[in-house]
């Protein structure tokens, strides 16, 4: 099929489906993909934590009317609606409701179904399970004593409950309870029906049992396999970028956007569309920057005195449900941000006017990049402080002394922690063979004290010899010394 939108009559909008998996890291490339092309949110708490940090959300907690109503009135209004379920949309979720109320809209794309991960955890085949739910319905099952059966537990109704309930229906054989399947903290469970029961189990929950002689018949070895987990981030990469448009093809529904063969973080310079005199950051300093600021662990992402995007751009291939916002006062720049943002499929807000006044007080970001403050800097900074979430991470960018000066002070000091700095000096082979020296950059970095830190960036101050902060100089700026208030971004050429 192709990657086009599908056509809709007038300007309504698209109404799509997509199953988030058990849990982290079974969130597939095409999934994003979708949820990246739309502005409104559907789903109870466990699926919307999957969701992009942008856009309107309509939480699932009750009778589903209220909902279908207002997914009407989102698509009415020419919204794109991704209704996000926990595992996959046909099994057991509101899939069926969804269809009733908007006929031939939903395009749907599956996940992985607790019940599939529960029968590789315990190494059985599971299609010839019957598939059964008491998530809000009565404990009343009437299963077949000749093969196994899944269900899905909740409330009252939890794999002992319903083991009890399935001995006294005559049912013989053992059972494997999966607690928090695809989490970190899941555990899987096997034994006898009469175990199970007796046992007590957190939630969400499901539980598979199967007839003594059905395992008989098919040789299986019931029981736990291991842990299956592997070094993937939460979207499915370790950098990003399976998760991005850029590594595969759109799913049916999505709308294609043009993208560029290259990959963050460190996008070659000749890549990026160039308007005028606007500055662009060296590819060196965007690689180092991904390393300081950890953008893949981030959810909101402000470029402040983005100049070309440069920054922008990567962070938003690299953590692409995350939210970034390039704040630039130039248009010519901001036309800029704009061209590369689509050359790359990458989606980043465009905020033109000059900070701090034009920076919002209700996005709570959790990194900050300050490359251009137009000789604002201090003021900046302390808007940001105001507003950046607990464990978040400013980074400022700096060639001149007096933004050098005005970093080391600021951020050295508290509220601020885990103050550092690293300055980038780097030389490029010339036509004629010779290496050319660029502008030193320095960079400063410090996190909001709280909760949130990312583990490996939390650590990252407690590796410093002595476990302090550096104190750096705070030189003067010279007469006629440029400052940062000059057009030139901070660490762009």
């Amino acid at each position: 099929m192709s990657g086009d939108r599908l056509p809709i009559a007038g300007d309504r909008g698209r109404l799509l489906v997509v199953g988030t998996g058990p849990g982290e890291g079974y969130l597939t490339p095409r999934a994003c993909d979708l949820m990246r092309s739309c502005e409104v949110f559907v789903g109870g708490d466990a699926a919307l934590a999957a969701a992009p940090a942008w856009g309107d959300r309509v939480r699932v907690a009750g009778p589903l009317a209220a909902v279908i109503a207002e997914i009407g009135r989102h698509l009415d209004g020419g919204a794109d609606v991704c209704v996000l379920t926990s595992g996959d949309p046909g099994y057991f979720s509101m899939l069926a409701a969804l269809e009733r109320a908007f006929p031939g809209e939903a395009v749907v794309e599956p996940g992985v179904a607790s019940v599939q991960l529960l029968a590789a955890r315990v190494g059985v085949a599971w299609q010839e399970f019957r598939h059964l739910s008491v998530h809000g319905r009565d404990l009343d099952l009437q299963p077949s004593l000749e093969r196994p059966c899944a269900v899905l537990c909740g409330g009252e109704n939890t794999p002992s409950a319903v083991a009890a309930h399935l001995l006294a229906r005559g049912f013989v054989g053992r059972a494997a309870v999966g607690v928090r399947l695809g989490w970190p903290d899941e555990s899987v469970h096997a034994g006898t029906l009469a175990e199970m029961a007796a046992r007590e189990f957190g939630s969400p929950a499901v539980l598979a049992a199967f007839p003594d002689s059905w395992l008989e018949a098919g040789g299986w070895a019931l029981g736990p396999r291991g842990s299956s987990e592997v070094a993937l981030s939460a979207s499915g990469a370790g950098s990003g970028d399976a998760a991005s448009p850029a590594a595969g093809a759109s799913a049916p529904g999505a709308t294609a956007a043009p993208r560029a063969a290259h990959r963050a973080p460190g996008v070659p310079d000749e890549a990026f569309e160039r308007m005028g005199k606007v500055p662009l950051s060296r590819w060196e300093v965007r690689a180092v920057l991904a390393a300081v600021g950890r953008p893949a662990d981030r959810r909101v992402i402000w470029d402040i005195g983005a100049g070309s995007g440069g920054f922008a751009v990567e962070f938003a291939m690299q953590s692409p449900l995350a939210r970034v916002v390039a704040f630039e006062r130039d248009p010519e720049a901001c036309a800029a941000i704009r061209a590369n943002a689509a050359k790359f499929g990458a989606r980043v807000e465009v905020v033109q006017g000059e900070a701090p006044a034009v920076l919002p007080e209700d996005q709570a970001p959790d990194l900050v990049v300050i490359g251009g403050s137009g000789g604002h800097l201090e003021g900046v900074l302390a808007a940001v402080e105001q507003v950046l979430a607990p464990g978040g991470r400013v980074v400022v960018t700096a060639v001149t002394l007096d933004t050098m000066g005005t970093a080391s002070r600021v951020l050295s000091a508290p509220p601020w922690t885990g103050f550092d700095a690293l300055q980038l000096s780097s030389a490029r082979l010339d036509r004629v063979g010779i290496m050319r020296g660029m502008n030193p950059i320095t960079l400063f970095w410090a996190d909001k004290d709280g909760p949130g830190v990312p583990a490996a960036i939390a650590t990252a101050a407690a590796a410093r010899p002595g476990g302090s902060s550096p104190s750096l100089p705070t030189p003067s700026s010279p007469a006629g010394h440029p400052t940062a208030a000059s057009s030139s971004r901070e660490g762009e050429a």
